[in-house]
């Protein structure tokens, strides 16, 4: 395969962990694997504690048993909570509002103790919004599955869905939708490697945000989707759903500063662009 072998199995399945980790020699393990929507969570709480807890206590045990001390974890914006800051420092008290937020907060704090009493070793990067898709176009996300904004948006342009819903229009923001910050998928690759290096040169547990350190409403989002492909994207606006923050911006200057990370796609319309290339892409090619 391309990017390696594959192994599929369940994060919770202890047994097909440690043996994977066994039959690879893993020095190192990156934690991507979560359920997270956030009203999915509310509707739904014991599903994410297990998939998103649960379950990441088994990649521990594995790991412990398999000799591994390094993880990189993806962590989520959402366990901040609702913070009346224009930009979000890592040191910020954590107050989540959803079930999926508390399922990430809560394995932090599990990673933390285990740092505090093993040869643990961790990075904790808590991702804001995630866009953008490879500009080379050779991968992308699954669009059938993806309830992301950017994705949705332009979905509607392209005539793929009838409309775009929108969930709330009287957040205390400039036009009454919430307010968060997106990163490009590129950018959040290029610190994952700087963070693996800096676990591997002794410089460890750390937390780091994620994200562009600007932030865009929903409406903003829509205009500039409907900027780049030329077409007007029709409108539901619906209640709001619980669990939702009103405004999330990263302050990143520590991943800058330690790690040296520059988000370099972040800027919108490159994360729109190469979606956009991804869309035509991979509906030209699942058709």
């Amino acid at each position: 395969m391309r990017w390696g072998p594959l192994e599929e199995g369940d994060l919770i399945d202890e047994v097909f962990l440690l043996n994977v980790m066994r039959r690879y020699n893993i020095e190192a393990v990156m934690h991507f694997a979560a359920l997270a929507e956030v009203a999915c969570s509310v509707q739904n709480p014991l599903m994410y504690y297990r998939n998103n807890v649960s379950a990441s206590i088994s990649l521990l045990n594995a790991m412990d048993k398999a000799g591994i001390s390094k993880i990189v974890f993806s962590s989520s914006d959402t366990i901040y909570g609702n913070v009346n800051a224009k930009l979000i420092p890592e040191d910020q008290p954590c107050a989540p509002i959803s079930p999926y937020g508390y399922s990430k907060y809560f394995f932090e704090r599990i990673l933390t103790d285990c740092v505090n009493t093993s040869n643990l070793n961790m990075i904790i990067f808590r991702y804001f919004n995630v866009a953008g898709a490879d500009p080379d176009v050779d991968i992308g996300e699954n669009l059938n599955l993806s309830k992301r904004l950017i994705p949705r948006a332009i979905d509607v342009a392209l005539g793929r869905s009838p409309n775009l819903q929108v969930f709330g229009n009287t957040y205390a923001t400039p036009d009454g939708s919430c307010i968060r910050d997106y990163i490009h998928v590129c950018d959040l690759v290029d610190a994952h490697m700087l963070g693996l290096h800096n676990l591997r040169s002794g410089s460890v547990n750390k937390v780091f945000n994620l994200g562009a350190g600007r932030g865009y409403s929903i409406f903003q989002i829509i205009n500039a989707v409907e900027t780049l492909t030329g077409t007007k994207v029709s409108v539901e606006v619906c209640d709001k759903r619980i669990g939702d923050p009103t405004h999330l911006v990263a302050d990143c200057a520590r991943a800058q500063s330690i790690l040296g990370w520059r988000p370099l796609r972040s800027d919108i319309e490159t994360q729109i662009s190469d979606a956009l290339n991804w869309h035509n892409k991979f509906w030209g090619c699942t058709r």
